[in-house]
């Protein structure tokens, strides 16, 4: 097979790889490995990345739990609205599943969840859970234009929830409530 036969090309193929192919023939009628690609790749989607990812996943999931914990702590002082953190909470875990299901789709040739999905989902309160799933499952973190996208979400967020602990945001929040 020739490297320009695997799909992806996430990395370089080594030594001792198990792949998967599809069996081709070349303009002279040889057999050849088309649609090349590694065979790890072909397992459930949902498990978390292991080897270097793992001290990522660690240190995001603890960032999530902290910034939890201060949205939690200004809930119960009456700075942040209850069903502002519940909204959080729920949304980004309803994230997190839909990036598992948009990773296993992507690795299984099924038909796939929109990024303008993923980006409402992020927007609505589930950017933790987006975070999270980026890092976990190495899915859509790549894709610069998604980055640029998803970070001026987190902004958007960050300075929203900010605005509601201010007493002009309390006030604001419970006049309309």
């Amino acid at each position: 097979m020739h490297i320009s036969s695997f799909q992806g090309r996430a990395r370089r193929p080594e030594l001792g790889d198990i792949v998967a192919y599809d069996l081709g023939e070349n303009e002279r009628k040889r057999l050849r490995a088309e649609r090349v690609t590694f065979a790890e790749l072909r397992k459930p989607a949902l498990s978390i990345a292991k080897d270097r990812n793992f001290g990522s996943v660690v240190a995001v999931g603890a960032a999530l739990v902290c910034l939890a914990v201060v949205l939690a702590g200004a809930a119960l002082m009456g700075r942040l609205p209850f069903a502002l953190v519940l909204l959080c909470l729920v949304m980004s875990v309803v994230t997190l599943i839909v990036y598992g299901l948009d990773k296993s789709a992507a690795m299984n040739n099924r038909r796939r969840t929109p990024e303008d999905t993923l980006h409402v989902l992020a927007l609505i309160g589930g950017w933790p859970g987006a975070l999270f799933a980026q890092v976990a499952f190495r899915h859509k973190s790549r894709k610069r234009g998604f980055q640029i996208t998803f970070w001026i979400i987190v902004i958007i967020n960050c300075a929203t929830v900010a605005w509601l602990g201010t007493d002009t945001g309390v006030r604001f929040w419970r006049s309309v409530v």
